[in-house]
Order: structure tokens, then C-alpha cells, then sequence
């Protein structure tokens, strides 16, 4: 059995002891639909609290940063919701049924508002964290081009490699999710001259064409960044 489900059945047992304790301590005189209302509301906030580890926003593409992000945030929903549900079990047994289901309708909406945007937030964490995840693709290149240039030969190649690090030193920084396919388009490029380079296969003219074919897609990525980041 998972740890999941013996957190579920933990839950579940939690539920049902809150039920067993609160009818074998009350009298029956002060029972109501609206004080079984708020004690079903009650059981299940503390259900709740048990199993909320698992509830957490999963993390997908920024690994971990979503599920840290929210274990505080969900703290505050569960500490929210056992609160008020408790307090209005507590206004349900003094009679007084209107404010204790208005106190549950507060409760119970709180709780669905906070958990939506909990997981909106996640989401904005989580492909933020993506974006910053692990090197750049401009890292990638710039090692890449430095290692082709320790070992050409060529000083015209030589010329034409110095030339693409240095766009690529000076290139801008990805707008997350924007310019991904052009980023391929480069990585392409340069991982094509750079086989070409080791396998030593190709004339120059050639390879200096692979070259200049990177730089200008380097051009067309910048032109395409300042489009997205003058909508912004």
C-alpha cells in the first residue's frame, strides 16, 4: 500500500472520530442540520489537515519549486479552514443556525478561492523556475563555439568563430516559452559546424557558411525578442 493511501485512510479515521467523540460527548437536545452541518464541515477540515501533504501543486517542468513554494500558503488554508469550521460548530450549538451557516458558506468558499489560486501561483512558480532551470541556451552555445575555436585551425574560421561568440556573449536573455524554436534552429546550426569541425569534413567556405548561418539566426532570435518584449 502507497504512503498516499495510508494517508488517506489516516484521514478518513480522523474523520470518523471526530463524528464518533462529538456524539458521544454532546447531548442530543442541541443537535440540528445546522451543528451536523458544521461538524461534517469540521471532521473534513481535519481530514484535511492530515492528507494536505499530497494535495500540494505537483511540479513539472521546474521540478521542485511549486510544491516548496506552496507548503506555506497551504498551512494557512488548512489552519483557515479548521478555524472557521470549528468556530462555527462551537455558534451552531448556542442556536444560533443563520450564522453558523453563513459562517460555513464563508469556510467552504474561502477554501475553494484559496486552493484556485494556490494552484495558479504554482503554476507561475513552477515555469518560472523552468525558465531559470539548469544553463542557458546561450551558455551552451558560448561553450560550444569556445571549444570549436581551440581547436580550428583555420584563421579565417577563427575570425568568423570569435565573431558568433561574441554575438552570442552580447545576445538577450530568452523571454521564457518565446523564442524556443529559433533557440533549436541555432543550437542546429552550431552543432552541425561544430561536427563538421571534428570530422574534420567540409572545406572552409562551407563551414564559414554554417558560421554565418548561426549568426544570422542569431539576428533573427534578437529581432524576434524585441517584438515580444515591445508587446509586453
Amino acid at each position: 500500500m502507497s504512503v498516499r493511501s495510508l494517508f488517506a485512510i489516516a484521514s478518513l479515521i480522523a474523520i470518523a472520530a471526530v463524528a464518533a467523540v462529538a456524539y458521544i460527548v454532546l447531548p442530543e437536545r442541541i443537535w440540528s442540520i445546522a451543528s451536523i452541518a458544521a461538524l461534517t464541515l469540521f471532521g473534513f477540515a481535519v481530514g484535511f489537515a492530515l492528507y494536505a501533504p499530497f494535495s500540494l501543486p505537483g511540479g513539472s517542468k521546474g521540478g521542485d519549486a511549486a510544491p516548496m513554494a506552496s507548503i506555506g500558503p497551504m498551512a494557512l488554508i488548512v489552519s483557515g479552514l479548521l478555524g472557521w469550521s470549528a468556530l462555527s460548530f462551537v455558534v451552531a450549538l448556542t442556536g444560533r443556525e443563520t450564522i453558523t451557516w453563513a459562517m460555513m458558506v464563508v469556510s467552504v468558499a474561502g477554501f475553494i478561492i484559496s486552493t484556485l489560486i494556490l494552484h495558479a501561483t504554482a503554476k507561475i512558480v513552477d515555469q518560472a523556475a523552468a525558465g531559470t532551470a539548469g544553463p542557458s541556451a546561450r551558455a551552451l552555445w558560448r561553450a560550444q563555439v569556445g571549444g570549436m575555436l581551440s581547436s580550428s585551425v583555420d584563421p579565417n574560421i577563427k575570425i568568423a568563430l570569435n565573431k558568433l561568440a561574441e554575438k552570442i556573449q552580447y545576445a538577450s536573455s530568452d523571454v521564457s516559452g518565446s523564442v524556443s524554436l529559433t533557440n533549436s534552429r541555432i543550437t542546429e546550426a552550431i552543432n552541425h559546424t561544430q561536427e563538421c569541425l571534428i570530422a574534420d569534413a567540409g572545406d572552409g567556405e562551407s563551414i564559414l557558411s554554417m558560421i554565418n548561418g548561426a549568426m544570422a539566426l542569431l539576428a533573427h532570435r534578437e529581432s524576434e525578442l524585441m517584438a515580444l518584449r515591445s508587446k509586453v
